[in-house]
């Protein structure tokens, strides 16, 4: 996780990555997610919704953004809302003009519905598409990024829109950081990780067996995720069979 600025400032220079390392988000590639993510070129990390897809499914590593979020609750409660109406503009159109236009609701199964929907994807089109719209998404997740006193710190884009349990962090505990060993190298991380890791997962340093968030991982190392792009559905599944399988 990282602070909407550092967050900013990353991807103003993810174009000066080595050549083994790809920044994805809705502005780089053909995907709409709520969060980012650095993914290894040549290398393969599936997943069982991916099949048909063509955005870079290299191994991943997740970047979940951190913005600031007001005390007020009824602040909160009205930001959520604003977050999740302007991210299915460009998830979910259905649930969007639902929402925005209740009329409409009531011609979901409807041939009306369908030609509505058409000229809805056309205007995204003319208005710059969903590139534009994530970027409209971005700054409705960052409206308070001004606030100085009074908020905490939330993975709001991706809690939100993935309806999980409301994670806050207060800000000290991001304010400084230290180095410590991660494999063969050294790396920042807040000098309150004890309080931030308690705070989302609770209990963390008990282990626990259980699944992972993403179901079915398929990941091989050694090629580049396009050789598997012509097998069949059935074969595609068939990847998973067993759990998550590394190659």
């Amino acid at each position: 996780m990282m602070t909407r600025d550092e967050y900013e400032k990353l991807e103003k220079v993810s174009n000066q990555f080595c050549s083994q390392v790809f920044f994805q988000n809705a502005l780089t590639d053909k995907i709409v997610r709520s969060h980012a993510q650095l993914r290894m070129n040549d290398t393969t990390c599936l997943l069982v919704g991916d099949y048909g897809e063509k955005y870079h499914r290299g191994v991943f590593i997740d970047i979940f953004i951190l913005d600031k979020i007001p005390n007020d609750e009824k602040k909160k409660r009205d930001l959520y809302s604003r977050i999740l109406l302007t991210y299915s503009k460009m998830t979910k159109p259905k649930y969007y003009m639902g929402r925005k236009h209740p009329h409409v609701a009531k011609m979901y199964d409807h041939t009306i519905y369908v030609i509505l929907k058409f000229f809805y994807q056309v205007k995204l089109n003319i208005y710059g598409g969903k590139r534009k719209l994530f970027r409209e998404f971005e700054k409705t997740c960052s409206i308070y990024r001004s606030l100085e006193e009074q908020f905490k710190y939330q993975n709001v884009s991706f809690e939100v829109t993935n309806s999980l349990r409301n994670v806050l962090f207060e800000p000290e505990w991001l304010r400084e950081t230290i180095e410590v060993p991660f494999e063969d190298i050294s790396i920042s991380v807040p000098k309150e990780y004890d309080l931030i890791l308690k705070e989302q997962y609770g209990e963390y340093m008990k282990f626990v067996v259980g699944n992972n968030n993403h179901g079915g991982v398929y990941v091989d190392l050694s090629n580049n995720y396009t050789k598997y792009d012509k097998l069949s559905k059935k074969n595609f599944l068939n990847l998973f069979e067993g759990g998550s399988k590394n190659e």
